[in-house]
C-alpha cells in the first residue's frame, strides 16, 4: 500500500478473522497476515480519523473485518507496504506526528 504524506489513508480488511495493530512511536510495527492471498489494503485521500502515535506510549488497532479503518500519514515522503499472505509485515514509524 502506498501511504500518501499529510493526506489521510484508509485500510480495507476482509475475511472472517480481525488482525491488531500496535503502533508503536518511533519504531517499527508490524502486521500479521494469514491466508492464500495477499491483504487488500486501499488507500485514498480526503478521508477521516487518525492514529497518533507520539511520545513513549503506543496505541492498538483493532482491524477488524470486513469494515474499512483509518489512518492518517504525515510528512514529505511516500511511504511503500506490500502485505505478504502468511508472513509478518512492517510499517515504520518515525518523529513525534501521526504516523501510519
Amino acid at each position: 500500500m502506498e501511504l500518501h504524506p499529510n493526506s489521510w489513508n484508509y485500510i480495507l480488511t476482509a475475511g472472517t478473522t480481525s488482525l491488531q495493530l500496535d503502533l508503536h512511536s518511533n519504531s517499527w510495527n508490524y502486521i500479521p497476515t494469514a491466508g492464500t492471498t495477499s491483504q487488500q489494503l486501499e488507500l485514498h485521500p480526503n478521508s477521516w480519523n487518525y492514529i497518533p502515535t507520539a511520545g513513549s506510549t503506543f496505541l492498538q488497532l483493532d482491524l477488524h473485518h470486513n469494515s474499512w479503518i483509518y489512518i492518517s500519514t504525515a510528512g514529505s515522503t511516500s511511504q511503500q507496504l506490500e502485505l505478504h499472505p502468511n508472513s509478518w509485515n512492517y510499517i515504520s514509524t518515525a518523529g513525534s506526528t501521526f504516523q501510519a
